[in-house]
């Protein structure tokens, strides 16, 4: 018995690259509603300890995000792995961007 793969017939290249697409729009388009529900007269009253808690939150994770995407290349001789900022820049704002109440109200 021979296997038959249907998965390239039933989704294509095509078909695949506009469903990534709509998906990334909708996405936007969630995060633009839950900003929109945002109260924007709390940020008025928020103290120097919230404010202080809020800016490590970010910068911690940025500066993770950005040490972490040279860990695996340490070890690759020079030339062949020479890594990119845009590499670490792209681990860096990914791993501060993502909060965990925005991804549970998108699960």
């Amino acid at each position: 018995m021979s296997i038959i793969n249907f998965s390239g017939e039933i989704f294509t290249y095509e078909d695949n690259y506009v469903a990534e697409h709509f998906s990334g729009l909708g996405l936007t388009y969630y995060i633009f509603l839950m900003g929109l529900e945002m109260d924007v007269m709390a940020l008025r009253h928020i103290g120097k300890k919230s404010l202080s808690i809020s800016v490590v939150g970010i910068l911690v994770p940025l500066i993770a995000g950005a040490g972490l995407y040279f860990v695996p290349i340490r070890g690759v001789a020079n030339g062949v792995g020479e890594s990119l900022p845009m590499g670490a820049m792209f681990w860096a704002i990914s791993l501060s961007n993502s909060s965990f109440p925005d991804l549970a109200r998108i699960l």
